[in-house]
Protein backbone atom coordinates (compact mmCIF):
# COMPACT_ATOMS: atom_id res chain seq x y z
CA UNK A 1 0.00 0.00 0.00
CA UNK A 2 1.09 3.90 -0.97
CA UNK A 3 0.96 6.38 1.84
CA UNK A 4 1.28 9.08 -0.71
CA UNK A 5 -2.85 7.89 -1.41
CA UNK A 6 -3.41 8.29 1.99
CA UNK A 7 -5.57 11.53 1.53
CA UNK A 8 -7.26 10.00 -1.36
CA UNK A 9 -8.58 7.61 0.59
CA UNK A 10 -13.05 7.30 1.59
CA UNK A 11 -14.74 5.07 3.39
CA UNK A 12 -18.37 4.42 2.89
CA UNK A 13 -20.61 5.50 5.14
CA UNK A 14 -22.54 2.50 5.82
CA UNK A 15 -18.97 1.32 7.02
CA UNK A 16 -18.81 3.75 10.17
CA UNK A 17 -20.38 1.32 12.48
CA UNK A 18 -17.69 -1.17 11.09
CA UNK A 19 -14.93 0.92 12.21
CA UNK A 20 -16.21 2.28 15.22
CA UNK A 21 -16.69 -0.81 16.43
CA UNK A 22 -13.35 -2.54 15.11
CA UNK A 23 -11.20 0.11 16.22
CA UNK A 24 -11.93 2.26 18.51
CA UNK A 25 -11.71 -0.84 21.32
CA UNK A 26 -12.49 0.45 25.14
CA UNK A 27 -8.82 0.70 26.72
CA UNK A 28 -7.76 -0.83 30.38
CA UNK A 29 -7.67 2.17 32.75
CA UNK A 30 -5.71 1.93 36.47
CA UNK A 31 -8.42 3.55 38.66
CA UNK A 32 -11.53 1.79 39.12
CA UNK A 33 -14.87 3.19 38.82
CA UNK A 34 -18.44 1.52 39.68
CA UNK A 35 -18.85 2.16 36.14
CA UNK A 36 -17.80 4.57 32.88
CA UNK A 37 -19.37 5.04 30.28
CA UNK A 38 -18.14 5.28 26.58
CA UNK A 39 -19.09 7.89 24.21
CA UNK A 40 -17.88 9.12 20.17
CA UNK A 41 -19.17 12.24 19.06
CA UNK A 42 -18.46 15.17 16.18
CA UNK A 43 -18.00 18.61 16.83
CA UNK A 44 -19.18 21.18 14.66
CA UNK A 45 -18.37 25.20 14.78
CA UNK A 46 -21.28 27.31 16.10
CA UNK A 47 -21.60 30.81 17.67
CA UNK A 48 -21.58 31.46 21.12
CA UNK A 49 -24.51 32.62 23.29
CA UNK A 50 -23.41 33.21 27.18
CA UNK A 51 -25.04 30.51 29.22
CA UNK A 52 -27.08 31.14 32.78
CA UNK A 53 -24.49 29.73 34.92
CA UNK A 54 -23.32 31.28 38.18
CA UNK A 55 -20.09 30.77 39.72
CA UNK A 56 -19.71 28.85 42.92
CA UNK A 57 -17.36 26.74 44.96
CA UNK A 58 -17.93 22.85 44.54
CA UNK A 59 -18.76 20.06 47.22
CA UNK A 60 -16.00 18.30 45.44
CA UNK A 61 -12.89 20.39 44.33
CA UNK A 62 -9.94 17.57 44.06
CA UNK A 63 -12.56 15.44 41.62
CA UNK A 64 -9.35 14.43 39.03
CA UNK A 65 -7.22 12.95 41.99
CA UNK A 66 -10.12 11.39 42.92
CA UNK A 67 -10.09 8.65 39.74
CA UNK A 68 -5.77 8.16 40.38
CA UNK A 69 -5.35 11.35 37.58
CA UNK A 70 -2.90 13.08 39.69
CA UNK A 71 -1.06 14.23 37.35
CA UNK A 72 -4.41 16.41 35.92
CA UNK A 73 -5.15 17.67 39.20
CA UNK A 74 -1.95 19.68 39.45
CA UNK A 75 -1.90 20.99 35.86
CA UNK A 76 -5.69 21.74 36.26
CA UNK A 77 -7.52 25.20 36.11
CA UNK A 78 -10.58 25.94 38.36
CA UNK A 79 -13.80 26.34 36.36
CA UNK A 80 -16.00 26.68 39.45
CA UNK A 81 -19.23 26.87 36.88
CA UNK A 82 -23.21 25.88 37.92
CA UNK A 83 -25.75 25.15 35.76
CA UNK A 84 -29.44 24.06 37.04
CA UNK A 85 -32.28 23.15 34.80
CA UNK A 86 -34.85 20.42 36.05
CA UNK A 87 -34.09 20.24 39.19
CA UNK A 88 -30.76 18.46 38.69
CA UNK A 89 -27.37 21.25 39.03
CA UNK A 90 -24.51 20.11 36.97
CA UNK A 91 -20.64 22.23 38.57
CA UNK A 92 -18.23 21.98 35.95
CA UNK A 93 -15.07 22.02 38.65
CA UNK A 94 -11.84 22.07 36.21
CA UNK A 95 -10.25 21.32 32.97
CA UNK A 96 -6.69 20.67 31.33
CA UNK A 97 -6.01 20.77 28.18
CA UNK A 98 -2.78 19.44 26.81
CA UNK A 99 -1.99 18.35 22.94
CA UNK A 100 -5.16 17.05 21.30
CA UNK A 101 -6.22 16.13 25.08
CA UNK A 102 -8.68 18.16 26.76
CA UNK A 103 -10.07 16.36 30.21
CA UNK A 104 -12.76 18.46 32.76
CA UNK A 105 -14.71 17.07 36.25
CA UNK A 106 -17.93 17.92 37.06
CA UNK A 107 -20.43 17.80 39.71
CA UNK A 108 -24.26 16.42 39.93
CA UNK A 109 -26.63 17.50 42.75
CA UNK A 110 -29.95 16.54 42.64
CA UNK A 111 -32.92 15.12 44.88
CA UNK A 112 -34.13 13.37 41.67
CA UNK A 113 -31.05 10.96 42.04
CA UNK A 114 -29.76 8.74 44.80
CA UNK A 115 -27.33 6.16 44.11
CA UNK A 116 -28.83 5.23 40.32
CA UNK A 117 -26.30 4.36 37.48
CA UNK A 118 -26.54 7.15 35.78
CA UNK A 119 -25.02 8.36 32.84
CA UNK A 120 -25.40 11.65 30.24
CA UNK A 121 -25.20 12.94 26.84
CA UNK A 122 -22.22 15.29 26.13
CA UNK A 123 -20.78 17.35 22.99
CA UNK A 124 -17.70 19.85 23.08
CA UNK A 125 -17.64 22.50 20.46
CA UNK A 126 -15.38 25.70 19.77
CA UNK A 127 -15.03 28.99 18.51
CA UNK A 128 -13.21 29.66 15.45
CA UNK A 129 -11.42 26.08 15.23
CA UNK A 130 -11.80 23.50 12.81
CA UNK A 131 -11.34 19.68 13.56
CA UNK A 132 -12.85 17.11 11.90
CA UNK A 133 -14.26 15.15 14.82
CA UNK A 134 -14.16 14.08 18.77
CA UNK A 135 -13.81 10.94 20.63
CA UNK A 136 -14.09 10.18 24.36
CA UNK A 137 -15.12 8.72 27.59
CA UNK A 138 -17.17 9.61 30.62
CA UNK A 139 -16.43 8.18 34.29
CA UNK A 140 -19.56 8.94 36.87
CA UNK A 141 -19.37 8.08 40.50
CA UNK A 142 -22.17 8.37 43.84
CA UNK A 143 -20.44 9.67 46.60
CA UNK A 144 -23.89 10.00 48.73
CA UNK A 145 -26.29 12.67 49.43
CA UNK A 146 -27.56 13.31 46.14
CA UNK A 147 -24.22 14.29 44.88
CA UNK A 148 -22.35 12.26 41.98
CA UNK A 149 -18.84 13.56 40.73
CA UNK A 150 -17.11 12.68 37.15
CA UNK A 151 -15.12 13.21 34.25
CA UNK A 152 -14.64 13.73 30.73
CA UNK A 153 -11.35 12.70 29.11
CA UNK A 154 -11.60 14.08 25.25
CA UNK A 155 -9.44 14.03 22.16
CA UNK A 156 -9.49 16.41 19.61
CA UNK A 157 -8.85 15.53 16.16
CA UNK A 158 -8.08 19.42 14.97
CA UNK A 159 -7.25 19.97 11.06
CA UNK A 160 -4.57 21.90 11.96
CA UNK A 161 -2.00 22.07 14.74
CA UNK A 162 -3.92 22.17 18.16
CA UNK A 163 -4.32 26.09 19.17
CA UNK A 164 -2.43 27.65 22.23
CA UNK A 165 -5.78 29.24 23.37
CA UNK A 166 -9.39 27.85 22.99
CA UNK A 167 -12.99 29.30 23.62
CA UNK A 168 -14.90 26.16 24.24
CA UNK A 169 -18.39 25.54 25.01
CA UNK A 170 -19.37 21.84 26.57
CA UNK A 171 -22.84 20.43 25.98
CA UNK A 172 -24.38 18.23 28.48
CA UNK A 173 -28.33 16.74 27.55
CA UNK A 174 -30.64 14.57 29.70
CA UNK A 175 -29.74 12.23 32.61
CA UNK A 176 -30.03 9.17 31.62
CA UNK A 177 -30.78 6.32 34.42
CA UNK A 178 -30.04 2.56 34.10
CA UNK A 179 -30.64 -0.48 36.25
CA UNK A 180 -28.33 -2.77 37.42
CA UNK A 181 -27.55 -3.84 34.07
CA UNK A 182 -27.51 -1.21 32.58
CA UNK A 183 -30.68 -2.69 30.23
CA UNK A 184 -31.17 0.09 27.66
CA UNK A 185 -35.02 -0.77 27.53
CA UNK A 186 -35.61 -0.15 30.92
CA UNK A 187 -34.06 3.13 30.99
CA UNK A 188 -35.49 6.48 32.38
CA UNK A 189 -34.73 10.31 31.65
CA UNK A 190 -34.52 13.41 33.04
CA UNK A 191 -34.82 15.65 30.76
CA UNK A 192 -32.37 19.17 30.90
CA UNK A 193 -29.82 21.02 29.23
CA UNK A 194 -26.56 22.15 31.00
CA UNK A 195 -24.11 24.39 29.14
CA UNK A 196 -20.58 25.93 29.77
CA UNK A 197 -18.59 28.29 28.17
CA UNK A 198 -15.15 28.68 29.20
CA UNK A 199 -11.71 30.10 28.04
CA UNK A 200 -8.58 26.95 28.08
CA UNK A 201 -4.66 27.24 27.69
CA UNK A 202 -2.46 24.57 25.98
CA UNK A 203 0.10 23.22 28.61
CA UNK A 204 3.39 25.00 28.34
CA UNK A 205 5.29 21.58 27.32
CA UNK A 206 7.81 20.55 24.42
CA UNK A 207 8.24 18.32 21.36
CA UNK A 208 10.56 15.47 21.19
CA UNK A 209 10.91 13.81 17.54
CA UNK A 210 11.54 9.71 17.23
CA UNK A 211 13.02 8.26 14.46
CA UNK A 212 13.13 4.60 14.76
CA UNK A 213 10.77 2.83 12.61
CA UNK A 214 10.10 -0.95 13.98
CA UNK A 215 8.78 -3.88 11.38
CA UNK A 216 7.38 -6.95 12.09
CA UNK A 217 5.40 -8.89 9.93
CA UNK A 218 4.42 -6.47 6.98
CA UNK A 219 3.30 -4.27 9.57
CA UNK A 220 5.38 -0.60 10.42
CA UNK A 221 4.89 1.10 13.60
CA UNK A 222 6.87 4.40 15.02
CA UNK A 223 6.84 7.41 17.60
CA UNK A 224 5.74 10.62 15.54
CA UNK A 225 5.61 12.90 18.42
CA UNK A 226 6.30 13.02 21.78
CA UNK A 227 4.66 15.86 24.04
CA UNK A 228 5.93 16.43 27.18
CA UNK A 229 4.36 19.01 29.84
CA UNK A 230 3.00 19.24 33.24
CA UNK A 231 0.21 16.68 32.19
CA UNK A 232 3.12 14.29 31.33
CA UNK A 233 4.27 12.37 28.33
CA UNK A 234 2.02 11.88 25.36
CA UNK A 235 3.00 9.77 22.39
CA UNK A 236 1.47 9.42 19.20
CA UNK A 237 1.91 6.33 17.80
CA UNK A 238 1.75 5.54 13.39
CA UNK A 239 1.52 2.41 12.17
CA UNK A 240 0.82 0.92 8.44
CA UNK A 241 1.76 -2.07 6.70
CA UNK A 242 1.73 -3.79 3.24
CA UNK A 243 -0.97 -5.85 3.95
CA UNK A 244 -4.14 -5.81 1.27
CA UNK A 245 -6.57 -5.48 4.29
CA UNK A 246 -6.86 -1.77 6.06
CA UNK A 247 -4.57 -1.22 8.59
CA UNK A 248 -7.70 -1.46 11.18
CA UNK A 249 -8.38 -4.80 11.51
CA UNK A 250 -5.41 -4.73 13.48
CA UNK A 251 -6.45 -2.45 16.77
CA UNK A 252 -3.64 -0.96 19.83
CA UNK A 253 -4.12 -3.65 22.80
CA UNK A 254 -1.34 -2.97 24.96
CA UNK A 255 1.65 -0.30 24.86
CA UNK A 256 4.20 -0.45 28.17
CA UNK A 257 7.19 1.47 28.52
CA UNK A 258 10.18 -0.08 30.39
CA UNK A 259 13.99 1.10 30.58
CA UNK A 260 16.38 1.28 27.92
CA UNK A 261 18.82 -1.27 29.50
CA UNK A 262 15.12 -4.27 30.19
CA UNK A 263 13.10 -5.88 27.12
CA UNK A 264 9.94 -7.26 27.04
CA UNK A 265 9.71 -11.01 25.77
CA UNK A 266 6.10 -11.48 25.16
CA UNK A 267 3.37 -10.81 26.33
CA UNK A 268 0.61 -12.44 28.38
CA UNK A 269 -3.59 -12.64 27.25
CA UNK A 270 -4.16 -9.65 29.91
CA UNK A 271 -1.63 -7.73 27.82
CA UNK A 272 1.18 -8.34 30.79
CA UNK A 273 4.74 -8.99 30.52
CA UNK A 274 5.22 -12.89 30.99
CA UNK A 275 9.00 -12.44 32.10
CA UNK A 276 9.96 -10.80 35.41
CA UNK A 277 10.39 -6.56 34.09
CA UNK A 278 9.58 -3.17 35.56
CA UNK A 279 7.52 -1.35 33.59
CA UNK A 280 4.85 1.47 32.92
CA UNK A 281 1.82 0.83 31.02
CA UNK A 282 0.34 2.87 29.22
CA UNK A 283 -3.31 4.84 29.07
CA UNK A 284 -5.57 6.18 26.25
CA UNK A 285 -5.44 4.29 22.97
CA UNK A 286 -7.55 7.16 21.53
CA UNK A 287 -7.19 7.58 17.30
CA UNK A 288 -8.13 7.66 13.97
CA UNK A 289 -7.60 5.19 10.89
CA UNK A 290 -7.76 5.03 6.99
CA UNK A 291 -7.48 1.87 5.39
CA UNK A 292 -3.73 2.33 4.88
CA UNK A 293 -2.40 4.46 8.03
CA UNK A 294 -3.67 4.55 11.66
CA UNK A 295 -2.64 6.89 14.05
CA UNK A 296 -2.89 6.59 18.36
CA UNK A 297 -2.07 8.20 21.19
CA UNK A 298 -1.12 6.91 24.23
CA UNK A 299 -0.26 8.77 27.64
CA UNK A 300 2.16 8.42 30.17
CA UNK A 301 3.20 9.99 33.95
CA UNK A 302 6.17 12.15 34.03
CA UNK A 303 9.38 10.07 33.06
CA UNK A 304 12.97 10.58 34.36
CA UNK A 305 15.72 11.61 31.38
CA UNK A 306 16.87 8.99 29.99
CA UNK A 307 16.44 5.34 27.35
CA UNK A 308 13.73 3.88 27.45
CA UNK A 309 12.01 0.83 25.37
CA UNK A 310 8.19 1.04 23.89
CA UNK A 311 6.36 -2.21 23.79
CA UNK A 312 3.09 -1.83 21.31
CA UNK A 313 0.96 -4.89 20.98
CA UNK A 314 -1.14 -5.26 18.28
CA UNK A 315 -4.05 -7.81 18.11
CA UNK A 316 -6.47 -8.77 15.05
CA UNK A 317 -9.94 -7.86 14.76
CA UNK A 318 -10.84 -11.50 14.63
CA UNK A 319 -9.34 -12.71 18.19
CA UNK A 320 -11.86 -10.14 20.25
CA UNK A 321 -14.41 -8.37 17.60
CA UNK A 322 -17.77 -8.90 16.65
CA UNK A 323 -17.67 -12.00 14.01
CA UNK A 324 -20.56 -10.47 12.14
CA UNK A 325 -19.16 -7.58 11.82
CA UNK A 326 -15.70 -8.68 10.39
CA UNK A 327 -17.85 -10.68 7.72
CA UNK A 328 -19.13 -7.13 6.54
CA UNK A 329 -15.70 -5.74 6.45
CA UNK A 330 -14.63 -9.03 4.49
CA UNK A 331 -17.10 -8.58 2.43
CA UNK A 332 -17.31 -4.68 1.20
CA UNK A 333 -13.36 -4.63 1.36
CA UNK A 334 -13.22 -7.88 -1.14
CA UNK A 335 -10.52 -9.27 1.62
CA UNK A 336 -8.35 -12.05 0.68
CA UNK A 337 -9.87 -14.52 3.58
CA UNK A 338 -6.61 -16.50 3.42
CA UNK A 339 -4.35 -13.51 3.86
CA UNK A 340 -5.69 -12.17 6.73
CA UNK A 341 -6.20 -15.71 8.46
CA UNK A 342 -2.60 -16.51 7.84
CA UNK A 343 -1.45 -12.83 9.41
CA UNK A 344 -0.68 -13.41 13.12
CA UNK A 345 -3.07 -12.51 15.80
CA UNK A 346 -0.57 -10.53 17.89
CA UNK A 347 2.33 -8.48 17.24
CA UNK A 348 4.82 -7.13 19.26
CA UNK A 349 6.80 -3.77 18.38
CA UNK A 350 9.96 -2.18 19.84
CA UNK A 351 10.32 1.09 19.87
CA UNK A 352 13.35 3.01 21.93
CA UNK A 353 13.27 6.20 22.83
CA UNK A 354 14.77 8.95 24.79
CA UNK A 355 13.37 11.38 27.13
CA UNK A 356 15.61 14.53 27.42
Amino acid sequence: MKLDKLNNISVPEELDEIKENIYNKPKKKKHKLRYAVAACMCIFILGFTVPGYTKNLPVYSQIFEFFGMENYQSASTAINQEVTDNGVTFTLVDAVYSGNEIAVTFEIKSDKLNGEKISTDFDLRFKGTKKDGLGGGLGIEYEGNNTYIGYLNMNVDFLKEPPKNLEAKLKLKDIEIFDEDYNLKEKKLIKGKWEFEFPIKQLNGKILVNDFTDKKDKYYAKINKILVDDLGIAFTINYWSDYDFPVWLYSNYSVLIVDGKDEITSLDDKGKPINEVNYIELQGGAGKATPEFGEATWRSKPLNSGNYKMYVEMRKTSTYSDKDLLERAIKEFNIDEEELENAPNEILFEIPFTIE
